[in-house]
């Protein structure tokens, strides 16, 4: 009996210092320049092809390009202005993300983190650099988007007051949800991107 209150009492340390090493994850607010109400969007969306790569420092990263594709696709699709369609296509975005990372100081951090079952905790910051094509009949037009993404690994302050934590997932796609809406806006600025 001893025996498997001492595994349960375990079971149940183990489960709540887990939990202090969980990563919480702060889209940093400062690089949403626009807000979906500034978007005018024309009663018919363009039909468009979309293309991503994603990149770590430089080199391609493919394992997470089917994530990027789908938050490309369902940020355009809320945004109104373009509507993804492998079929008809009357141009083409692509979407190139690049974590710019420290990935030694990372799992520096995360090792150090969990050594301590997050007593030591720690802020990680994932930078991203976006670059956003939009590619038709002859008016193709590039933007560089730049966003940041800070992660706390166990305990430790939040790196942003006011700003709710996310999953790593959430976060990523609260990212290029904000990056889309800011090149769909620029795309409207520039006049190569339909409006109401």
């Amino acid at each position: 009996m001893r025996r498997i209150i001492a595994l349960l009492a375990l079971s149940v340390l183990v489960a709540t210092l887990s939990g202090c090493v969980t990563p919480h994850a702060y889209v940093d607010p400062q690089y949403q320049k626009v807000s979906f109400d500034s978007i005018q969007k024309p009663a018919q969306p363009v039909s468009v092809k979309v293309e991503v790569h994603f990149q770590r420092n430089g080199a391609a990263y493919d394992k997470v390009d089917k994530t990027l594709q789908a938050d490309v696709e369902q940020s355009l699709k809320k945004i109104g202005v373009f509507a993804p369609s492998a079929a008809t296509a009357a141009g083409t975005i692509t979407v190139t993300a690049d974590n710019i990372a420290d990935l030694d100081d990372a799992r520096s951090k995360g090792f150090k983190a969990g050594l301590t079952f997050g007593a030591a905790g720690q802020t990680v910051d994932d930078n991203y650099e976006f670059v956003c094509v939009y590619q038709t009949g002859g008016a193709d037009k590039s933007f560089t988007y730049h966003h940041v993404i800070h992660s706390t690994i166990g305990n430790t302050a939040a790196p942003i007051s006011g700003v709710a934590p996310l999953k790593p997932a959430d976060a990523f796609q609260k990212v290029v949800e904000d990056i889309m809406v800011n090149f769909v806006k620029d795309l409207q600025d520039a006049g190569v991107a339909p409006k109401q």
